[in-house]
């Protein structure tokens, strides 16, 4: 999938014009990525990247409730505020602490994102199992979406999902055409 998924993007971006970065972007993002070099009292990277995974994988696994849930927007959201120490030593050459630093920060953002997406889907669906609504539910066959914004962060909107195209739809029993 990943060879197909590339050949898809490439498609997609050709012809497409590149959006221009002024000089006052690109300085702010380096000066964000030199600021991780810069840290007093560093938070340790690799630390703050074992508890989201330890959070994920303890509250976000296979099978999900409300206060599993709830457990982990609540550990994330203590993360985010150690995160903001998060600092490595070092230069910017060959320093995968740099790189974890930078990548934790978005870990972090996406984590949060997809436990308050769990959390409103009330329902099991797919690879999403809540143990406190084990039912497929009709009305929530919808995209739960992220859309980023400088106020909150993100806003979260539902998207319908397309109806499957009918010669797919006939290769399916009747009771997944009526899931579907």
């Amino acid at each position: 999938f990943g060879k197909r998924t590339g050949e898809e993007a490439a498609k997609y971006v050709k012809g497409k014009k590149l959006s221009s970065l002024s000089d006052s972007e690109i300085d702010a993002e380096i000066d964000r990525v030199l600021s991780f070099l810069e840290v007093k009292d560093q938070v340790n990277p690799y630390e703050v990247f074992e508890k989201l995974r330890e959070t994920m994988s303890s509250n976000v696994g296979i099978w999900r409730n409300e206060d599993g849930l709830n457990k982990a927007l609540s550990e994330i959201a203590e993360l985010k505020k150690v995160a903001i120490r998060v600092g490595v030593s070092g230069s910017t050459k060959f320093n995968p602490g740099l790189v974890t630093a930078l990548e934790v920060q978005g870990m972090l953002n996406i984590a949060e994102m997809l436990v308050t997406a769990a959390r409103e889907r009330k329902e099991s669906r797919g690879a999403h199992y809540r143990q406190d609504y084990t039912d497929l539910k009709k009305e929530w066959r919808k995209n739960i979406v992220f859309v980023k914004n400088n106020e909150t962060g993100y806003t979260m909107r539902f998207d319908p999902v397309p109806e499957l195209p009918a010669e797919l739809k006939a290769l399916l029993s009747k009771e997944e055409q009526e899931n579907a």
